[in-house]
């Protein structure tokens, strides 16, 4: 699932009961190559497959991307999540800031198996200071989870299949693999080039992606099931229906003297969601629009909520 939902999870949380927020470290969704002297890689390395449950109708053909080391791209994501909290039988509703990413896509090479090597980087990461209804504080420490992201910069390896073969940052860019909307970031890189199954296929494919992530304080899973519900020459739709489940997991501590405790745990993650991709297979970024909604149970030793999360994600891809 979208890593940046995580903060917000203790934004929220913690700044409800007057407490202080930071930011926090959950599961890392992103693959991470052989280390390089260059590049840092990403903390965890999560297990995908594609299996591929419907040919669809004649005629089948392959498909596979063939990348051109010519072609720079340009990804600018947008971000809208609304949470919904029921704390000691009090609700509240918050509407975070937007967010908004643009990212430089630069191909450096492709091999003679079809891998595209290429390098990337944020150019302007920012969060409307006017819009969402959250607290001053909220916002503030909202707008916060981006300051990573100024200056970053890698590398990454993608095959011809659309399944991504390593993330990497660069050292340069001074900012932890791990980080929230760094994760985030490198997700993006690796999940916004449609994946492909190794089967010939037609018009009403389906074939299904199941992701495991696993990370020092919880594991989950997540599936991916797409239709082909269009395709003409090198040009195709895909419809996607997510699922994800987490593992109970740790949250960090937030919160100062005096505050009430925030939560400790995840104690229940589901995830669901739809998902429409327009894919190139001459272009890296799919064009791609997400909505969904994440559910959990949160606890301390002395404090239960319920949350739920309302996410819609954009993400659009042009020439450069």
């Amino acid at each position: 699932m979208k890593r940046w939902l995580a903060a917000a999870v203790v934004l929220c949380a913690a700044c409800s009961k007057g407490s202080t927020a930071t930011s926090t470290t959950t599961t890392t969704e992103t693959a991470a190559p052989t280390p390089t002297a260059s590049a840092t890689p990403t903390a965890d390395s999560p297990t995908a497959t594609v299996r591929l449950l419907d040919h669809g109708t004649e005629p089948l053909r392959p498909l596979r991307y063939a990348w051109h080391s010519d072609r720079k791209e340009l990804m600018t994501a947008e971000l809208r999540t609304t949470v919904s909290m029921v704390d000691a039988d009090v609700h509240q509703d918050t509407q975070m800031p937007p967010l908004h990413v643009v990212i430089a896509i630069d191909p450096q090479s492709v091999t003679p198996d079809g891998d595209l090597r290429f390098t990337w980087r944020v150019l302007r990461a920012s969060a409307d200071r006017d819009a969402g209804s959250a607290s001053a504080q909220v916002a503030e420490a909202w707008r916060q989870q981006i300051a990573p992201l100024e200056h970053l910069s890698g590398s990454a390896v993608v095959g011809p299949d659309g399944l991504s073969k390593g993330v990497t940052v660069d050292p340069e860019s001074h900012a932890a693999p791990d980080a929230e909307m760094v994760a985030q970031v490198l997700q993006m890189l690796r999940d916004y080039v449609a994946p492909l199954p190794a089967e010939p296929v037609g018009t009403g494919a389906k074939w299904q992606r199941a992701t495991t992530l696993r990370a020092k304080n919880g594991n989950a899973t997540q599936t991916d099931t797409y239709t082909l519900s269009e395709l003409h020459g090198d040009k195709g739709k895909l419809d996607d229906v997510v699922a994800q489940t987490a593992s109970p997991q740790l949250l960090p501590s937030a919160g100062g003297p005096g505050s009430v405790p925030p939560p400790e745990r995840v104690d229940s993650l589901l995830t669901s969601g739809t998902e429409t991709l327009a894919f190139d297979l001459g272009r890296i970024v799919s064009q791609a629009k997400f909505d969904g909604t994440t559910a959990m149970s949160l606890s301390s030793q002395s404090r239960a909520l319920s949350m739920v999360m309302h996410v819609g994600i954009t993400v659009s891809g042009e020439p450069r």
